[in-house]
């Protein structure tokens, strides 16, 4: 501890002193800068209702502005740094006294003695000891800036605190767009909510929810509202690309209503559009147009295997947008979809009932109705799966914009006639002994093949009683192809039947056509009829078949000569 430890530790206090004086009048310019320009900004975007980016434009300039006033205001008072010597010039100054404080705050120094005169130096230190105590070093502190800056700010904050107070609502919007958010100042009109072709938007954030519609959809609008209500309000729609700006006029939707709509019949270009009601109005939000998906149906036709020309033969492919075909009964239908843009799903309906159309490869525009077994639910198959009568179908997809057809495509999968099989049968002589033989000649075809052949009798009695039966006299036997034609002579025994004369029996040959797995459907031919006779009635029907005859070769030759005939 020397002798002037008092003084220097009362210079090192007014250096504190002055330092914090200069930082708080340099800090407080800078304050004073930021809440100024806080004002202009809100005030410029309060009376203009800037757009994001003027905002932006805007808060880059006020910054610009608050780094030039720091710059100007604030960094000369930061940028001094002051020493001890320059305390003991300051207090020098203020107190009109010699050059004696500095030169023994200097002769304390270790390098002192080397100087000169040690006595001397000795004799100036203990006079500024002794006088050191009586001098005022705080006279040095100037606070003239400060004060003036400190009444400045304190009445900014005051005013600060008056317009929060006065416009409460508004200052947590302003900070919001001040960071570029899109809250709005409030209005007398409020909206609720917004609802365009059924999409709903939030009205706060309508870019935040992008609407995509079909190309040529019409569009409609519903903005409803609360707190005051004005006549009409608009829908602005700018085209993204030649920037035509179309206004449409929201109206109530009825008297007194807080609904407003406005319907645009067409839209055919992606646009932006704001909504604009009373005092309020929207950021804009954007309904882009998509051209809606490109499909073509494949129908693959795989028939019967009964039906096969050859049973490995692989299954047959319509061309590609044929969706009216015909096909066997029976026959299995592939549907395949094909589209030039991908696809999220497609649906196929039939008599109001969904099946869900499978992805069949890689390609997300391709789509298949896997009705071929893959499925794990058979309850999902359609009536596709195996045709039995005519289909009637719709197909609607949905491709990966959320984009469905305007209109279903639409197709029918016929039933081709499988006709029945053609059946003939006939006799020699009608009239026959009780225990006779007769041969039936019968022959049956079919497109496909016969399954069986059959015989149908009826044994009406002499005195009114009937019996009917049935008989068998061909099956297709299992594993064997069906024949397409059969012909052959049936031998007829009456014998079991236990006939009299007088009885008379019907026959009529059924055949039932092949058709795999399916029952096929049958056919009869014309009903042929045995009379039961004897042998005298056999004569007798024998000679008169010979005078029918006989009259007929007359007839004949009379026509040849041209007898009878008149002049």
């Amino acid at each position: 501890m020397t002798r002037l430890t008092e003084l220097r530790n009362r210079l090192a206090k007014l250096r504190r002193r002055r330092r914090n004086v200069r930082w708080e009048t340099a800090y407080f310019a800078l304050l004073l800068a930021v809440l100024w320009i806080l004002a202009a900004l809100f005030l410029l975007d309060w009376l203009f209702e800037l757009d994001r980016l003027l905002r932006a434009i805007t808060l880059l300039v006020g910054v610009g502005v608050v780094v030039w006033a720091f710059r100007h205001y604030a960094l000369p008072w930061l940028g001094q740094k002051e020493t001890e010597l320059d305390m003991a010039l300051l207090v020098e100054h203020q107190e009109h006294i010699d050059t004696d404080l500095i030169a023994a705050v200097q002769f304390e120094s270790p390098e002192a003695p080397q100087w000169g005169s040690v006595q001397l130096e000795q004799a100036v230190i203990d006079g500024i000891a002794t006088t050191g105590r009586r001098i005022n070093v705080m006279r040095g502190i100037s606070r003239k800036e400060l004060s003036r800056r400190s009444i400045f700010l304190a009445l900014t904050v005051i005013a600060w605190c008056i317009a929060g107070f006065a416009l409460q609502p508004h200052t947590g919007v302003f900070f919001n767009r001040l960071l570029l958010g899109s809250m709005h100042y409030p209005t007398k009109t409020v909206i609720e909510s917004i609802t365009i072709s059924g999409h709903r938007v939030d009205p706060t954030h309508p870019g935040s929810t992008p609407i995509k519609l079909r190309y040529g959809e019409p569009v409609s609008f519903e903005v409803r509202c609360r707190g005051e209500l004005p006549d009409q309000g608009e829908a602005q729609l700018t085209a993204a690309r030649s920037r035509l700006r179309t206004t449409l006029a929201l109206e109530p939707a009825a008297e007194g209503s807080r609904t407003y709509t406005a319907d645009l019949p067409r839209l055919v270009d992606s646009v932006r559009y704001q909504i604009f009601l009373g005092d309020a109005w929207t950021d804009p939000g954007r309904l882009g147009v998509g051209l809606l998906p490109n499909v073509e149906v494949e129908l693959e036709v795989e028939p019967p295997d009964y039906a096969k020309a050859d049973p490995s033969a692989e299954p047959v492919t319509m061309p590609r947008g044929l969706r009216q075909i015909s096909v066997v009964e029976g026959s299995r239908v592939l549907l395949r979809l094909f589209a030039d843009k991908p696809l999220s799903g497609a649906t196929l309906s039939i008599d109001r009932q969904d099946y869900a159309l499978k992805r069949g490869g890689s390609d997300q525009s391709e789509l298949w109705l896997r009705d071929d077994g893959n499925l794990p639910d058979d309850a999902q198959k359609s009536p596709l799966a195996a045709v039995t009568e005519p289909v009637r179908y719709q197909i609607q997809v949905t491709d990966t914009e959320g984009l469905r057809l305007e209109r279903p495509l639409e197709g029918v999968v016929r039933i081709r006639a499988d006709s029945p099989p053609r059946v003939a049968a006939a006799i020699v002589t009608q009239y026959v002994l009780p225990a006779a033989v007769p041969t039936v000649y019968l022959r049956a075809t079919d497109d496909y093949g016969i399954a069986r052949l059959a015989i149908d009798r009826k044994v009406i009695r002499s005195d009114g009683q009937t019996d009917e039966s049935q008989s068998e006299i061909y099956r297709l036997a299992s594993g064997q192809p069906p024949q397409k034609d059969l012909e052959n002579n049936y031998p007829f025994d009456l014998t079991p039947l236990g006939l009299k004369r007088g009885d008379r029996v019907e026959i009529t040959l059924r055949a039932v056509d092949y058709r795999g797995p399916r029952a096929g459907k049958s056919a009869t031919a014309e009903t042929l009829v045995f009379q039961v006779t004897d042998e005298q009635g056999i004569l007798e029907h024998m000679a008169e078949a010979d005078r029918q005859s006989a009259r007929q070769l007359k007839t004949m030759i009379q026509r040849q000569l041209g007898i009878g005939e008149s002049p």
